[in-house]
């Protein structure tokens, strides 16, 4: 399979037909060269702005996760599975699933989630509904607003964080989270009680270089 085929998917794959590989070029194909552009009505009417980089590729994923969790890890070598020297590290093949598989077990199977479901991501962001998310769910920080929709049968969300500096009104990618709707599961969980953002307009443009 290659990056464009797994971006046009209509349902979700199996992880065998998948790679961290595979989906850091769909990232670089269909996220990192755009900035993506929404009015909101946050604290009075503003337009925002969200951003992919590589420092965002492996905490998206929870490979950061596999690697801080792990006693296999320790703790001043952590860093090779995170930012940069994490996505250099897919680029040159050293960290596979089978490597993180052995890492974390439990943790492995959250990042198999996130895989299997991660191309919905740029269809996410073509209109996207949004909460301000107030109250932290299952431990999750370090985000400010959450993107979701219902897309086959399960929640997308896609969390982001603002980022301090100069320029105003400029986020981050900061989590990726997925909730399957099942029988005993609405897949609200994240959104239920958060305020509502209302999102009114959305543009993608090319990213300066």
């Amino acid at each position: 399979m290659d990056k464009d085929t797994f971006a046009n998917l209509t349902s979700k794959p199996s992880f065998d037909q998948i790679s961290i590989q595979l989906l850091q070029e769909y990232y670089e194909a269909y996220l990192t060269p755009y900035v993506f552009k929404y009015d909101v009505n946050l604290n009075g009417h503003q337009t925002i702005e969200l951003k992919f980089n590589r420092d965002n590729f492996c905490h998206l994923l929870g490979i950061t996760k596999i690697a801080e969790e792990s006693k296999n890890v320790p703790e001043r070598l952590v860093r090779n599975y995170k930012g940069n020297r994490g996505y250099d590290g897919i680029k040159k093949g050293w960290i596979t699933k089978k490597k993180l598989n052995l890492l974390h077990k439990s943790r492995y199977k959250d990042m198999k989630r996130k895989m299997v479901w991660f191309y919905l991501v740029h269809r996410l962001l073509q209109s996207p509904k949004a909460i301000d998310y107030k109250y932290q769910v299952n431990q999750i920080a370090s985000v400010d607003i959450i993107f979701f929709d219902e897309i086959q049968k399960a929640f997308i969300h896609l969390g982001i964080l603002k980022k301090k500096g100069k320029v105003p009104n400029v986020y981050v990618p900061s989590t990726f989270l997925v909730e399957p709707i099942t029988q005993n599961n609405d897949g609200k969980k994240f959104i239920d009680g958060q305020p509502i953002i209302s999102v009114t307009r959305y543009e993608k443009t090319l990213a300066k270089k």
